[in-house]
């Protein structure tokens, strides 16, 4: 952070920890360790989602990788994969094509086996 921001972050805190302490009837000392926690716990859940996030691109981008190449059941675990991280309808759209695309291609390698 620029020393600017520093500062600016500082003072805001120092206003919530005397708010906190009017409002709670808490001492400084303990609304500020209050807010600390409270602090922690939200930058913990921005880093995980960050990763989940990272993981989300990077299956996405594994998965296209893979249906390019023709490696169809592949490309469909990992874009499944990435969808319970990040859902949407236009990867859903995309999974139910690459779906059937699976299933033609299974039906057809039964036929050979078959004939």
């Amino acid at each position: 952070l620029a020393p600017k921001a520093v500062v600016t972050c500082s003072a805001v805190m120092a206003a919530e920890v005397e708010a906190g302490s009017r409002l709670l009837g808490l001492g400084k000392q303990e609304a500020g360790s209050r807010l600390e926690a409270e602090s922690r716990s939200r930058l913990g859940q921005q880093e995980a989602g960050l990763e989940a996030e990272a993981r989300y691109r990077r299956l996405l981008g594994l998965g296209k990788q893979e249906a390019r190449a023709g490696r169809l059941a592949s490309a469909l675990e990992l874009l499944q994969e990435a969808e319970t991280l990040c859902p949407s309808g236009k990867l859903r759209r995309w999974l139910e094509r690459l779906e059937a695309a699976v299933r033609e291609e299974q039906e057809a390698e039964e036929e050979e086996e078959e004939e």
